[in-house]
């Protein structure tokens, strides 16, 4: 690890508790109770030293998310553009700051792009039209796009959506 030129050098001091949190694809993970060793030989010639982590325990999933989600599985439209460009999308899931929709693949969006998502929940009896910024997109499959949009702002509104939708879903008898 290099910072301003300098590789950075670790060092465990007794009774220290380290963590290690790595991106792996479209996943984030933390090590904890980690140990670091420094190696100063390493085999390339790119590298002339490394770092050894030893960890006892599993690694964790972190949950980016903040909010509780809830499955929708409804059609939907969204719309993007000083045209209004619209295209069908599959609306996934959603939560008080954010909402997942599947689109074809054909449907190629940017991150960064602002967009406005509407839909009908029938189980509410409510129609919405959502606007909202694509901060993450992943392939799905072959043939289809998880995008991942963010609200301006934490909506009340729609927290106490998620909070009915999450009642009528998992009622108990």
């Amino acid at each position: 690890i290099i910072v301003n030129d300098h590789p950075v050098r670790f060092h465990n001091k007794p009774d220290t508790k380290l963590s290690i949190t790595i991106n792996a694809g479209t996943k984030a993970y933390t090590y904890n109770n980690i140990m670091l060793n420094e190696i100063n030989k390493t085999l390339g010639k790119d590298y002339k030293n490394a770092l050894c982590v030893s960890c006892e325990e599993d690694v964790e999933p972190i949950n980016r998310r903040n909010f509780y989600r809830v499955y929708m599985g409804v059609d939907g439209k969204l719309e993007y553009g000083q045209n209004q460009h619209t295209f069908e999308v599959l609306v996934r899931d959603i939560s008080a700051n954010g909402i997942g929709v599947i689109s074809a693949k054909e449907n190629r969006l940017h991150i960064g792009t602002e967009v406005c998502i509407t839909f009908v929940d029938e189980m509410a009896d409510e129609e919405f039209s959502i606007f909202c910024t694509i901060v993450r997109k992943v392939e799905l499959n072959e043939n289809e796009i998880v995008y991942g949009c963010q609200f301006p702002k934490i909506d009340s509104e729609m927290e106490h959506f998620v909070a009915l939708k999450q009642r009528l879903l998992y009622k108990v008898d």
